[in-house]
């Protein structure tokens, strides 16, 4: 780990108990907010549709970096001899163009259709669940929160689509 990123294991653990543990929460609950979308009005979908995307992305990084001075990545989770394979994440790199796409508006990417709003989150979280198993294998109970842990496993299923507050 680079030095100048040494946060302690109790750091991480308090982060990834309100942080990360946000970010999967969200990710699931927006998924299934989308899940009947067709039936709600355009400006709720694209709404939705926004915000998973937005956590989508925060999840993407978390797994694949960038790394910076700043970003928390599944990285700084794992045992010393316990290396993070980034190369496992290469598969999300469409997803992360899609959440990217979502989020940045004013890009020649975007053709004004609403392709978006019949796309399917579950696909997205599909692409996840190995990526979420492997890093779960390998993440330090010392670093990664119970909080954390759980809202993680919540997305390894099953899922209940018709009561997201209570996924």
């Amino acid at each position: 780990m680079d030095p100048r990123r040494a946060w302690s294991a109790e750091w991480l653990l308090n982060y990834s108990e309100q942080h990360i543990a946000y970010e999967f929460r969200m990710l699931r609950r927006l998924a299934f907010l989308q899940l009947p979308s067709e039936n709600r009005a355009p400006t709720y979908r694209r709404a939705v549709i926004e915000a998973f995307a937005l956590h989508l992305r925060a999840i993407v990084e978390f797994f694949s970096g960038p790394r910076g001075d700043t970003e928390v990545i599944a990285e700084d989770f794992c045992s010393d001899g316990s290396p993070w394979d980034h190369d496992r994440t290469k598969v999300l790199g469409r997803q992360r163009r899609w959440a990217s796409q979502q989020v940045l508006h004013l890009t020649a990417e975007r053709d004004g259709s609403d392709r978006g709003a019949i796309w399917k989150p579950l696909d997205a979280i599909t692409l996840l669940v190995p990526i979420i198993k492997a890093f779960l294998d390998i993440a330090d109970d010392a670093r990664l929160h119970a909080r954390a842990r759980d809202e993680m496993n919540h997305l390894l299923g099953p899922y209940h689509p018709e009561h997201p507050e209570q996924t």
